[in-house]
Parts: structure tokens; sequence; C-alpha cells
């Protein structure tokens, strides 16, 4: 798997909103049974803990590489 052969920074399935499915089952399982207002407040908090940025990824990413040229 690519968690035991690169490694990740953190636990993926400890810090995801949610679970973590192996099998088309599992995910469709998830789907058919979910609680949908749960599902998006944790996915929220993920957001939240994450995710810094507030749009604008890409104009973000080229004034952090232009700033060793100036």
């Amino acid at each position: 798997s690519f968690k035991s052969s690169r490694g990740v920074y953190q636990d993926v399935e400890e810090v995801l909103p949610g679970n973590v499915f192996y099998t088309e089952d599992e995910v469709l399982r998830h789907i058919i049974y979910m609680d949908y207002k749960s599902e998006c407040l944790r996915a929220r908090d993920i957001k939240n803990r994450y995710i810094d940025t507030e749009g604008r990824a890409t104009e973000a990413c080229v004034s952090f590489l232009k700033k060793p040229l100036q």
C-alpha cells in the first residue's frame, strides 16, 4: 500500500473525515446509509483544520516561488 511503501504525514484513517473504504460495496453501503448532516460537519472540520488558503491557490504558489527571485 502507499502508506507502507511511501509513508504519510499523518495517519489518513485517523485524520480524514468519515471512514476509509477498501471495497466498492463498502462505499455504496455508506452512501445509502450515511448521515448526510454529520458527514458535512466532519468535512467542514477537516477543511477548517487543514486548508488555510481562501481560494486563489495558484496565485499563492506563484507568489511564493517568485520571492527568492526578487
